[in-house]
This record gives structure tokens, sequence and C-alpha cells, in this order.
């Protein structure tokens, strides 16, 4: 297995390294739009829809239909933001009737790019899946150590 080496360190700093770009996307996903601009918008509709999660396992899609305006340029936004509970999807339909003002988070870059912040009562799973992964890739990399170099 020593005969290995020259050919499973790159191999292990590959997946190593394909491990942080996929922690680093995960968290410009949650996190990226935190430095946006933030305007004033309206609530223009709502809807709610459901579609395959994980496996067989149903989401609840609560879409928020929205207007707002930067500059001299009025743009129209759609958020879908998925629940594993279809009475929180509607909770969160009911609290956004159009109409409603809501603080809408803008690139600045490209202003027709936006978001909500919509409160999550699941973000703490999301949390909880990226710890999970980042340890048991770990687990992975100290396994494959310990098989290949003992």
């Amino acid at each position: 297995m020593a005969d290995d080496a020259p050919i499973v360190m790159p191999l292990m700093l590959l997946i190593l390294m394909s491990g942080g770009a996929l922690v680093t996307l995960l968290f410009k996903a949650v996190f990226g739009s935190r430095n946006w601009h933030v305007t004033d918008g309206v609530v223009t509709g709502t809807k709610t829809s459901t579609s395959d999660s994980v496996g067989r396992l149903p989401a609840y899609n609560a879409h928020i239909v929205f207007q707002y305006e930067v500059g001299p340029q009025t743009y129209d936004g759609e958020m879908a933001v998925p629940y594993f509970s279809a009475r929180t999807a509607h909770q969160v339909i009911e609290s956004h009737p159009a109409g409603t003002a809501v603080k809408v988070h803008f690139n600045p870059r490209k202003p027709a790019q936006s978001v909500l912040r919509v409160k999550s009562p699941g973000i703490w799973l999301l949390w909880i899946v990226t710890a999970l992964s980042v340890f048991t890739f770990f687990c992975m990399i100290m396994a494959a150590r310990s098989l290949l170099f003992e």
C-alpha cells in the first residue's frame, strides 16, 4: 500500500478540496445575500405548491411574489421557501398577503436578483445537516488514510 502513496495523496487532496468547495457553495447560498442592498417592496401575490424533497418526502413550498424599485427601474421577484409541513407553508403565505410591505435584499451588481428574508423554522436542520456532512467527510478521509497507510 505504501507504493500507492504518490497516487493516493493527490486523490485525497482533490477530495478534500471538493468538500471545501461544497461547503463554500453551501455557505454562499445561505449567507451570500447578506451584503446585498436593501429596499422596500410589496407582496403582489402568494401561492403554495408541493414537490418531492428527499426521496418520497414531500416539500411544501410557499411562493411569495413581490415587486420593488431600484432607482427608476421596477423589478418583479419571486421566492419559494420549502417547508416539511403544509401548515407552516400556509402560515407563511397567510402572514404575507398581497399588499404587505417587505424588505427586499437585492444584488447591487444585478438588481433583478433578489430575495426576501423569511424566517424559516427549519434553518436549524440545515445547520445540523451541514455539521453532519462535514463530520462524515472528515471521518471518510481519516478512514481512507488509516486503511492506505497502515
